[in-house]
């Protein structure tokens, strides 16, 4: 849009100046018609001046399509740095985090349950593990779901992500959906662990299978996105391998 703003008023400004230079011209040469007089030598001067300017705007408007193309490929370039060799990084921290959260979360559910309850200083931090795990988890997608959004705003110039770039696009897809199910598996088990209290050892043992499965589902997901990460970073492919040019 910007580009196209420029190119409108570049050619604009063509238009006024091609404008102003045969008005002077007409001036020069008719100025009287009777003696058909061929003006003054500062007539002639700034008729010159004003016939360079125009040339100048023509070289200037024939430009444009360059100036347009090396625009768009510093807009997609932008992006890339920073969608990829810049929010990506965080995407790793916080994933070591979150599954930090929920390894603490469901630990400390673990323990209360085996011992039939919690005292105010265990209940406590299991509360304040839950709260925190549901800031960060949205944090999360938050983050995620912009770095998606900027690899897909590359199409709003005259290029299209590459293949490579896709798969970083999807790979964020797939891990932020997993780690919502963590999460709200991990919400679940905090919201019914009271009720197994003085339960039989079966339930209680099916309970920790559950705990366990969430965990380990955990530190899965962020080994996966961790791995991924480190082989982009290690990888340090070129800008041009995220960027294909569109076909006209």
């Amino acid at each position: 849009m910007v580009c196209r703003k420029t190119g409108i008023t570049l050619i604009s400004i063509v238009g006024v100046l091609l404008i102003l230079a045969i008005l002077v011209l007409i001036k020069v040469l008719f100025a009287d018609v009777k003696g058909f007089e061929w003006g003054s030598f500062t007539d002639w001067l700034s008729a010159i001046g004003t016939f360079g300017t125009f040339i100048i705007a023509i070289i200037a408007l024939m430009k444009v399509p360059d100036w347009m193309v090396q625009k768009h490929y510093d807009i997609a370039y932008n992006i890339i740095e920073n969608a990829v060799y810049k929010d990506l990084a965080d995407v790793r921290s916080k994933s070591l985090y979150a599954k930090n959260l929920i390894l603490n979360l469901t630990k400390n559910i673990s323990g209360a349950v085996k011992i039939d309850g919690a005292n105010e200083e265990s209940k406590s931090l299991i509360e304040e593990l839950y709260k925190e795990l549901e800031v960060h988890i949205d944090e999360y997608h938050r983050l995620t779901y912009g770095i998606i959004n900027q690899l897909q705003s590359v199409s709003r110039t005259n290029y299209d992500v590459s293949s490579y770039a896709n798969d970083i696009e999807n790979f964020l897809k797939k891990t932020s959906g997993d780690y919502n199910d963590i999460s709200v598996k991990a919400f679940m088990a905090f919201a019914e662990y009271g009720s197994h209290f003085y339960t039989d050892q079966k339930a209680k043992d099916a309970f920790e299978k559950e705990l366990f499965d969430i965990r380990h589902d955990a530190v899965k997901n962020h080994t996966y996105i961790r791995n991924e990460i480190n082989k982009v970073y290690s990888e340090n492919r070129p800008i041009k391998d995220f960027i294909v040019r569109k076909k006209k």
